[in-house]
Formats: C-alpha cells, sequence, structure tokens
C-alpha cells in the first residue's frame, strides 16, 4: 500500500517522512490546485533524500489542454528535474476533444524514456474515464493515475474508481491512485469498496485541515494503520 501525501517545501518532506508516508507529491499554489514549484524548491526538494518526491509539471490553471508554449515551458521543467537527479513527474494534458493528449505524452516520453509519470487529475476532465485508461496502457512510463474517478471527489466517483481498479488488475495497466475528499472518517469504507493500492491526501493529514499549517502526525499514523 502506498500513501502519498502533498508538500510544498523541503522541510514538509521531512515531516512527511517522519509520518511514514510513502511518496510525496512538490507542489506550489494548492490555492489554484497545485502548480509547478519554483526552481530553488524543486533543487532543495531533490536533493533529499527522505522519501520519493514527486513533482508537479503544471505551468498554470487555465485548463488542462495547453499551447507549444505551455509544453515548452513544461519540457523545460522536466529538464530541470533531470538535472537534480529526479526521476518522477506527475503531468496531464488533453486534446481539444477532451481525450488524452499523446502527441505531448509522447514528447515527454521520447526526450526522458527514464521518468516515471503520474498523470494527474486532468485524468478527470477527460471525456470517458475509461477509454482514457485505455489510452494511457499504452504507454508504460505511465506508472501511476492520480483520479477521483472524473467526480468531483472520491465519494462520488467511488463505483468509477472500483471499475478503474478493476481495469488495472486485469490489465496490469498504471497504478490507480485515489485523490480528492480522502480523510480518516472515509478512507476505511472507501478502500474496502475500492481496494486501490495507493491513496493521495492533502489537507485531511494536515493540522486544522489547512495546508497553512504542517502534518497532523496523528493522523498520518491512523491511515497507515487503516491501510496497511
Amino acid at each position: 500500500m502506498i500513501i502519498e501525501v502533498i508538500v510544498q517545501h523541503s522541510k514538509e518532506i521531512v515531516e512527511a517522512a517522519y509520518g511514514k508516508a510513502d511518496r510525496v507529491e512538490l507542489v506550489s499554489h494548492m490555492q489554484h490546485g497545485g502548480l509547478t514549484p519554483d526552481a530553488q524548491t524543486l533543487k532543495d526538494a531533490l536533493l533529499m533524500s527522505f522519501v520519493p518526491v514527486h513533482v508537479m509539471v503544471r505551468p498554470h490553471d487555465d485548463s488542462f489542454i495547453y499551447t507549444e508554449a505551455d509544453q515548452e515551458i513544461m519540457l523545460q521543467t522536466i529538464a530541470l528535474i533531470d538535472t537534480y537527479k529526479g526521476k518522477n513527474i506527475v503531468i496531464g494534458a488533453l486534446k481539444e476533444d477532451l481525450r488524452i493528449d499523446t502527441d505531448f505524452l509522447e514528447r515527454v516520453i521520447e526526450s526522458y524514456p527514464y521518468m516515471n509519470i503520474t498523470f494527474h487529475r486532468a485524468f478527470d476532465r477527460a471525456r470517458d474515464v475509461f477509454e482514457a485508461y485505455d489510452t494511457l496502457c499504452h504507454y508504460p512510463q505511465v506508472k501511476w493515475i492520480l483520479t477521483s474517478g472524473g467526480h468531483a471527489d472520491c465519494m462520488g466517483g467511488k463505483d468509477n474508481l472500483k471499475r478503474l481498479v478493476q481495469k488495472q488488475k486485469a490489465q496490469a495497466g498504471p497504478i490507480i491512485m485515489p485523490g480528492s475528499g480522502l480523510n480518516l472518517e472515509n478512507i476505511n469504507a472507501l478502500h474496502q469498496h475500492i481496494q486501490a493500492d495507493a491513496y493521495h491526501f492533502g489537507k485531511a493529514v494536515r493540522l486544522q485541515q489547512s495546508f497553512d499549517y504542517g502534518f497532523d502526525q496523528s493522523t498520518l499514523k491512523q491511515l497507515k494503520t487503516i491501510l496497511k
């Protein structure tokens, strides 16, 4: 079982590791749903070795349909991640018809075939999440998919998440990692229903349920007990 938590800087990586999180997603600007961290934060985080760091590569929150200029910025960010020996990126892009943007995905993979990719919640904006899953199965570099099952949160998307996990196991495809709206109150029931191999937590594992505060170590400990 993998528990991923969101971090915004290197100090939080230390806290997450202390709480025995299995991996972290490094982002900035959580008020915009999580964007690319700045270069110094990225460098500081990747030079640490407490826990695997997965770096968000998302230049803005306008949409998941990216211009050529946006894509160049994203490729430059991945180049910087590569410079600091990072091997894990979090990306996602859609075409105008809301299918997976395989052209951009293939550009990334051709340039950095050794990067482990988590396809982020652009997946939830796809026109059909099951079609999108089948598309991503063609790319072995896509290891994980962060998703709420095409809904606003995991409670709303629980049935789709269950079906996606079943597809994952039947097709040996990318690991489905439910995220959005998970907390101590609902994770046990959701896990029993979905049976995923990984879960993603945000403010639910923070003191006062806010990204302005550090991690609630008691909550992290309880999650590790529930998700054995």
